[in-house]
């Protein structure tokens, strides 16, 4: 079983982007500041407005989905990694059958977003395939199924709900004593507290709650201690850590599936405190800014506050403008792919494919 469980766990630190996180612990850091004037432009007035001169949110997102299905292979799974050309890369001519949760993820939202029917196509194209390749061994695919929830909701399709609730059986059955001896990632447990939270509103089964409030406990207690933070910047005596986004992502997920308003305000609490859109210019990696999009564009649906939808738009414009390898303008290759970090080349499937989500989601929010 641990042998089974430390495959899988590099599985899911590589498809969540994770191991390009770990460049905090071996690349240049951004130093610690305090008070640092935003860098990012005025928010636009008007979902869905350009980005930068002729840029769109959506068409940018279809430009990105377009660049995410050229990785496609014939067997129908996806090249990992692009821009990542030699032995040296970790992802160097990789694939991983449970990365198609992120395409599919990709496509559904562009359905939600345009009502074409053939990004839904796809999404189901993509979800079924990695659903068969999972049913040999639902440990290999824990953590990469709430992606799957926006599909189940699109379409009522029973087999989504059941490969949903047989992930979260299957992460439920692992201790967080046998995690923690083969990840030490907050990261991590907060997927597999949002994900938990996902089950139990599909279901109304107590023990996945319970279980996913003890994934954010175990993140209070377990990752709070000095030597396991590293500290991006600081606000008025607030500290913003790697991955600090993620846990507040499953505060949201907790309160749509509860609609306990509790963690509602914690979510207000930090970003309100740590004005992440005034200081994304320190933060270097997707798996830090994009997850925090995410949390202002929640935030933006649940409160109706639009600050929180302009500080994600905000965010957004300074992705495009710093991450975007567009064709019209080129950082590295021009394939229309999302960097994964601002000092390396390489773009993933994960961060590209997180992108078109988000960007499906300008201003409107997600209802979680």
């Amino acid at each position: 079983m641990k042998t089974k469980l430390a495959v899988a766990i590099v599985l899911i630190l590589v498809l969540s982007g994770l191991i390009a996180g770990y460049n905090y612990f071996i690349g240049p850091i951004v130093p610690v500041q305090t008070g640092v004037p935003s860098q990012t432009e005025a928010p636009s007035q008007t979902g869905g407005e350009s980005v930068e001169a002729g840029v769109n949110y959506l068409e940018t997102a279809k430009a990105i989905y377009s660049y995410i299905e050229t990785q496609r292979k014939s067997d129908g799974f996806y090249v990992y990694s692009s821009n990542c050309n030699d032995e040296s890369c970790s992802f160097f001519n990789q694939s991983y059958e449970t990365g198609n949760t992120w395409p599919a993820y990709a496509a559904v939202s562009l359905y939600g977003a345009t009502g074409d029917g053939a990004y839904l196509d796809r999404a189901r194209r993509d979800a079924d395939l990695m659903i068969e390749h999972c049913g040999k061994d639902p440990t290999e695919c824990i953590t990469v199924a709430y992606q799957i929830n926006d599909l189940y909701a699109a379409t009522g399709d029973k087999k989504y709900l059941d490969f949903i609730v047989s992930e979260a059986d299957a992460l439920e059955a692992i201790s967080d004593e046998d995690y923690l001896r083969v990840t030490d990632s907050s990261m991590l447990f907060a997927v597999d507290s949002l994900q938990l939270a996902d089950a139990y509103k599909l279901t109304g089964e107590q023990r996945y709650l319970d279980s996913s409030l003890r994934k954010l406990q175990t993140i209070d207690e377990v990752f709070s201690v000095e030597d396991r933070k590293i500290t991006v910047y600081e606000r008025d005596g607030r500290k913003f850590n790697v991955y600090s986004c993620w846990p507040e992502l499953a505060r949201m997920h907790l309160y749509g599936a509860t609609g306990d308003a509790k963690y509602l305000s914690q979510a207000k609490e930090f970003a309100d405190g740590m004005r992440v859109q005034d200081n994304v210019h320190q933060l270097w990696f997707m798996t830090d800014i994009q997850p925090c999009i995410d949390v202002y564009q929640q935030l933006g649906a649940a409160t109706g506050d639009p600050m929180y939808g302009e500080g994600a738009d905000s965010m957004v414009r300074h992705v495009i403008a710093k991450y975007w390898d567009s064709s019209a303008s080129p950082k590295v290759s021009g394939n229309n792919a999302i960097k994964s970090s601002v000092d390396k080349d390489h773009s993933l499937i994960t961060d590209s494919s997180y992108m078109v989500y988000l960007l499906s989601n300008v201003r409107s929010g997600v209802s979680v």
